[in-house]
Parts: C-alpha cells; structure tokens; sequence
C-alpha cells in the first residue's frame, strides 16, 4: 500500500522485547606491556505489530511521484533490502540480533542482523576506533548515517512504529544505510559538542 499524508492507519501493539541479553564473556589477552580486554555481548529484539488499515491513500507527494513505492507491503526502490509489508492482524514485525564486541584496547565492533517473517538481512556490520586522542573516532563498515536523529536509530529504539513521512520519502523504509567511513570529533567544551564527516559507497 502506497502511503500518503492524508493516509490515516493504526499501528498499535509494537512489543520490542531485548532477550537473551548475554553477560560479557571475557577472556584475556596479554601484551608486552599491557593488558587488553576482549569480550561479547549477544543480544535479541523481537518486536511484535497488530496492523489494521483504517483507509487507503494512494497518491505520492508532490515532488515525489517517481515510481518507487514507500509503502508496506511493497520495495521501496532506495536499495535497502526488503519492505516491512504487514497483513491485517498480528505479525511479527522487524526483529533484530546483535553482536557486540570489545576488539582490545582499540576497536569495538557490531554485528546487527535483521530478519522478520520473510526475509533475513546485515543491516550493519561495522568496527569503531576508542583510543585515537583529541576526542576523535573512526567508524568504518556498513551503518545508519548519523543524519538526523531518527536515521541512525533502529524500530525499537523509538517511540513510535512508523518513521516520519518526510524521513521515509527522503531515505526510505530502512533510513540511509550504506557502507561507508565516518569520522567524528567531540569538542572539549562543557556544552557537549561534536562535529562528523561521513563517506559512503550509495
């Protein structure tokens, strides 16, 4: 189904439950002149949707009839990988399980993979730096770009079902998500403060 501003539906019921959130297992890794922590956090989010369409839009909004379809149940054309298509009733909506690790001293990575009733997905897989000096940090991989505050948060982080219309018809169903480098700076200031470049492939 297309979606539409004047499109009115109720997503009601979102239920995103963290499991098996694993204690750090943790071994240790002796150096010359240091020791260095490894360890992983295994997590899983299951989120559950009742559906149920009060009315159906199919018009596009003005500036953006360009035959990519937005709505559930359909691509949305922005290479992302798969829709979020509900039937009317209860369905399992987009679940998630993650990996987290400390790499050393030096890295950390995720590992996230999604998957809902039909299709499994990495939605991201990336390495961040955690000892460069001067605040820096480096994360390379493939992630949700930090543009905007909803883009580089995944469903069960927010408060709401949808993404808001002007996020989804600009980036898509699943935000701008690409593979890529950034490079942040947090200034030393009292106000906390940073300031980041992104390089991605799309």
């Amino acid at each position: 189904m297309k979606r539409t501003p004047i499109a009115r539906e109720t997503l009601a019921g979102m239920a995103a439950l963290a499991l098996a959130s694993a204690g750090t297992a943790q071994a240790q890794w002796s150096g010359d002149d240091q020791d260095r922590e490894w360890g992983i956090d295994v997590s899983l989010i299951l989120e559950g949707v009742y559906f149920n369409t009060l009315s159906k839009g199919i018009d596009e909004p003005a500036g953006f009839a360009d035959g990519h379809d937005h709505g559930h149940g359909h691509d949305h054309g922005h290479g992302h990988g798969h829709d979020h298509g509900f039937d009317e009733g209860f369905n399992l909506g987009h679940s998630e399980l993650v990996f987290e690790a400390s790499l050393g001293d030096l890295l950390d990575g995720v590992l996230m993979i999604g998957f809902d009733e039909d299709h499994v997905e990495v939605e991201e897989a990336y390495l961040t730096t955690r000892a460069l000096p001067a605040g820096f940090q480096v994360k390379a991989g493939k992630f949700l770009s930090d543009i905007g505050y909803i883009n580089s948060r995944h469903v069960h982080d927010w408060d709401f079902v949808d993404r808001p219309l002007v996020n989804e018809y600009l980036f898509g169903d699943h935000g701008l998500q690409e593979t890529g480098v950034q490079a942040t700076w947090v200034a030393p200031t009292e106000t906390y403060t940073q300031l980041g470049v992104e390089l991605l492939q799309g």
